[in-house]
């Protein structure tokens, strides 16, 4: 009888290890945007399919060494999807003019099962719409960190430099 609950339980333990776990939401195409400038910034997005955005600036955007990561919103993944799909990253990617090497984008785009690899120069106009939501979500990012740090109080402070001053 032992030997039989054992059998059912590893069958009942293999079947539920064999299931998938569920995946995390689609929000937005997955993105990583690399842009370099003529006078040597360097600065990579990438904003993964389930909304995760990461950052990395300088020397580490190049190799892709991610300094922080947050979250875009389910409206920014829906803008950069609609900015994807009417700026045809996958079919006709923007090129952008080719003289202008003030800008460098190199842009990996993946959305569904299409995925696509191409570099742009100057402003086209889908990459600065891309560019500028991912840089809003960081700003956002940037914002919650710094809401957290505490508030000066000058009251205070005032308060202690005369309490320091009268000790003296």
């Amino acid at each position: 009888m032992s030997s039989r609950l054992l059998a059912w339980c590893g069958l009942l333990g293999v079947i539920i290890g064999c299931q998938s776990l569920p995946k995390a939401p689609i929000i937005s195409p997955a993105i990583d945007m690399y842009h370099t400038t003529d006078d040597g910034r360097m600065v990579r997005y990438g904003v993964s399919e389930s909304g995760t955005l990461q950052f990395a600036g300088g020397y580490p955007a190049r190799e892709s060494e991610w300094m922080w990561t947050g979250h875009i919103s389910k409206a920014q993944g829906a803008k950069l999807g609609s900015i994807v799909t009417s700026g045809a990253w996958l079919t006709a990617p923007p090129t952008g003019d080719a003289d202008d090497d003030a800008d460098t984008w190199e842009v990996t785009v993946r959305l569904g099962d299409s995925y696509r690899r191409f570099t742009a120069y100057g402003s086209p106009t889908s990459i600065l719409q891309a560019w500028a939501v991912l840089k809003d979500a960081g700003q956002a990012r940037l914002q919650q960190d710094l809401d957290r740090l505490p508030t000066a109080d000058v009251d205070r402070l005032m308060q202690r430099r005369k309490a320091e001053a009268g000790a003296e």
